[in-house]
């Protein structure tokens, strides 16, 4: 595959954060030109009421095959729709990544998640695609974007920890997923956009400095805005990162998330705007979705280089609501 994408008179970088009404969580990205997207990649999948929004995007934007697919890791809420992507979309040329899971911990997942699980061992067996597992520190895709200047693409997974799942496996300790999930840093020229999966405090306390050491503009914030990952912020503070100007969360109405305490620390941190793709109040609105899209002007044209939109159910988290 090239290293090199061409570019005219626009490069934006746009990410779709797509949530359902009560749970499921999928990120769809493209980088764009005048000519069409020049790259497209998924993080996970789901599908609701025979509803998959990630699959309707690719449609409407005439996608033959994806670029990139990450599965972070085997939770339903993260993966169904997953084997249609592989089927429909991914071929040789796609770079697919997933997480390392150890086949003891197999059977504390669902049988969808299991299924799908050897299906893409299969895949690796026949040597059918281009899977590999990711752990943390990996570059997992990069290239040029060449035009009248030059601007760099990278994709970088920070987690799974490696020695977290080490200690794990040498202690016997049975997990079930988020130790697992995979995280992404996407840097697209100057641009930082942070997609956390699932990863929880125990991962975050083990972050080093020396790799989060760039300004972050946009975060996907972890595990639904669960308390269970609600130090990352607080960690990247403490490295002397500059809040994001984006934070976006997914919901899980079962275990109320995301909650309001964690979505706090972000407004303490300093983050301008946070999205949620469903209301707190009413998660049977009118519509089964909620996506909300940011689009970053990487050539910087416009007045304001990161613009976001919601659509669906998707809202805009005001300060006076925390």
């Amino acid at each position: 595959m090239s290293k090199i994408r061409l570019y005219s008179n626009s490069l934006f970088f746009e990410v779709y954060l797509i949530g359902y009404n009560s749970q499921g969580e999928s990120i769809l990205f493209f980088l764009r030109t005048d000519e069409g997207v020049i790259y497209s990649g998924v993080v996970d999948c789901y599908t609701y009421k025979s509803i998959n929004k990630t699959i309707d995007l690719l449609k409407k934007e005439n996608i033959e095959k994806i670029d990139f697919l990450c599965w972070t890791h085997p939770h339903d809420d993260h993966s169904l729709g997953i084997d249609k992507l592989l089927d429909l979309y991914c071929d040789s040329n796609t770079k697919i990544w997933i997480s390392d899971i150890y086949p003891e911990d197999l059977e504390l997942y669902s049988a969808s998640s299991r299924n799908l699980y050897q299906k893409i061992k299969e895949i690796i067996r026949r040597k059918k695609s281009n899977i590999k597992f990711a752990k943390d520190n990996t570059i997992l895709d990069k290239f040029i974007c060449q035009g009248l200047n030059s601007y760099s693409f990278e994709i970088q997974s920070f987690s799974p920890n490696s020695t977290i799942i080490a200690e794990n496996k040498e202690f016997g300790k049975a997990e079930k997923g988020n130790p697992y999930s995979i995280g992404l840093s996407v840097y697209v020229g100057r641009f930082n956009v942070m997609l956390a999966g699932d990863v929880e405090n125990t991962t975050i306390s083990r972050f080093d400095d020396t790799f989060f050491d760039s300004p972050i503009d946009y975060i996907k914030i972890p595990h639904h805005g669960s308390s269970t990952g609600d130090q990352l912020p607080i960690k990247l503070n403490e490295f002397g990162l500059k809040a994001p100007s984006v934070a976006t969360s997914t919901i899980f109405i079962k275990h109320h998330l995301p909650q309001v305490d964690t979505l706090q620390k972000y407004k303490k941190w300093g983050t301008n705007e946070i999205y949620v793709t469903n209301s707190f109040e009413n998660f049977e609105n009118t519509e089964n979705y909620g996506i909300i899209v940011t689009s970053f002007d990487v050539l910087e044209k416009r007045e304001y280089p990161i613009e976001t939109n919601i659509l669906g159910n998707s809202i805009s988290i005001l300060y006076s609501q925390l």
